[in-house]
């Protein structure tokens, strides 16, 4: 395949993943009356993300069809790419999934993960428009945000492992959600790692890795359509920052 087919393939199967977003959505209001506070967090959480991919679909598909109108704005800003939107979806990462698990953790990690959610969240910000910019994938911002996240998430799975609930894991949505964001992460990361390479020497390589980056988040949106599917048993599963709040 040339490289215009797959960024073609591309192009289509981000749609399809864009379409599939909403199915969490659409769960989440169906069971809406079992929604508790971190399970309205992650959901703002996921419209954010939805957000942040139409807008990039919008801007992918105004300049394709009008091409003449925008290139004096992708000559003026220098972009070539997308990548000047990743910002949007390092912040959604560190503010919601921040507020999320510290919602869940034990309340003598609570202050520790929003410290580090709010120095993450301003860290990646100056790091876009002061250091590494945003022409490229990045180093920092991407890692930040693929280890800040797959941590939490493990952190917690490790949390509820460790503790004695009555609940099956199965029915823990929590557990789901969790689940959710550790798969597609891995493959962030990997992406991360060779991603600079990628783009710079085999831009075909590089698609087709972002390809495979969205079917792993075809997979983590259905498990959160079964995290939020489960969320009737969320009343089942002790919140220890409560007792702070």
């Amino acid at each position: 395949m040339s490289v215009a087919e797959i960024e073609s393939f591309f192009i289509l199967v981000s749609k399809i993943t864009v379409a599939i977003m909403i199915i969490p959505i659409i769960v989440a209001i169906w069971q809406w009356k079992y929604l508790n506070k971190p399970l309205k967090v992650f959901l703002g959480f996921i419209i954010c993300l939805i957000v942040a991919n139409l807008l990039e679909q919008g801007i992918i598909w105004y300049v394709t069809n009008y091409y003449e109108k925008a290139k004096p704005w992708l000559e003026y800003w220098d972009i070539h790419d997308t990548n000047f939107l990743a910002i949007l979806y390092r912040l959604n990462h560190f503010f919601w999934l921040g507020w999320f698990y510290s919602l869940l953790a034990p309340g003598k990690y609570r202050t520790w993960i929003r410290g580090l959610a709010s120095f993450l969240f301003v860290a990646a910000l100056i790091n876009y428009l002061f250091i590494e910019g945003y022409h490229g994938f990045g180093k920092f911002n991407p890692a930040a945000a693929a280890i800040f996240t797959f941590g939490l998430a493990s952190f917690y799975l490790w949390y509820v492992y460790r503790s004695q609930l009555a609940l099956p894991l199965t029915k823990n949505t929590y557990f789901w959600l969790s689940l959710a964001l550790i798969i597609p992460d891995l493959a962030s990361f990997f992406l991360f790692l060779v991603g600079d390479f990628s783009h710079e020497e085999n831009l075909a390589m590089f698609i087709t890795m972002s390809i495979m980056k969205n079917g792993f988040m075809i997979i983590s949106w259905i498990l959160m359509a079964i995290g939020f599917w489960r969320a009737r048993y969320a009343r089942f599963v002790p919140l220890p920052s409560a007792a702070v709040e």
